[in-house]
């Protein structure tokens, strides 16, 4: 991701923001080395499924403490558009 991180002192919420998103993408790619290992390559349907699945626990996470939704939440609409590009690609 080439994205530049905002500056945290003065766009707090635009840094927050950015921040969730890396560590979102982070979770779902060691998610998905899990689910495959020991396989170093999967199917797009498979991925898709996986997105799936890790869109759901993010939303299941977010439910269950609300000081910590925001960063389930963002991780939760990572999974759906990973889920949205790869099924374009099918």
């Amino acid at each position: 991701m080439d994205e530049q991180l905002p500056n945290p002192i003065f766009e707090k919420k635009e840094f927050e923001r950015v921040s969730n998103g890396l560590w979102a993408i982070g979770e779902f790619r060691n998610y998905v080395s899990k689910q495959i290992y020991p396989e170093t390559q999967t199917s797009i349907k498979n991925l898709r499924e996986m997105a799936c699945t890790f869109a759901k626990k993010m939303e299941m996470f977010a439910s269950m403490n609300k000081k910590n939704s925001s960063i389930f939440m963002t991780a939760k609409l990572i999974g759906e558009s990973i889920q949205d590009l790869l099924h374009a690609m099918e």
